[in-house]
């Protein structure tokens, strides 16, 4: 799917072929971010995805601030506004999800 949310017909066609082809050895995973704009993307992609008759096994919510209880009021509240996207996801996945707490790569 496109950002401009514009379905790409060739992965219409393409993504049935191989889940028959690997339906017994693949698992699909699902990765997003707990915030607005990443997780309705992933939530649109599930549903494209459902629409085809594909499954997602899991969901990774990746570089989360809600697990690390952060004590600066400023990352609070950033954390409190991940849990509505980190609740969605869980009701999606039947809770098979996974929360990766926030990682600083830049060092």
């Amino acid at each position: 799917m496109r950002r401009d949310g514009k379905k790409i017909t060739t992965a219409r066609h393409l993504l049935p072929q191989i889940q028959l082809m690997l339906s017994d050895v693949t698992e699909i995973i699902m990765v997003t971010t707990p915030e607005k704009e990443p997780a309705t993307q992933a939530m649109r992609m599930q549903n494209f995805l459902q629409h085809l008759g594909i499954c997602i096994d899991y969901w990774v919510v990746n570089q989360s601030i809600y697990p690390m209880k952060p004590d600066s009021s400023l990352l609070k509240a950033k954390a409190s506004f991940e849990i509505p996207w980190i609740n969605e996801i869980c009701r999606r996945s039947n809770g098979r999800f996974v929360l990766v707490p926030w990682e600083d790569h830049a060092g």
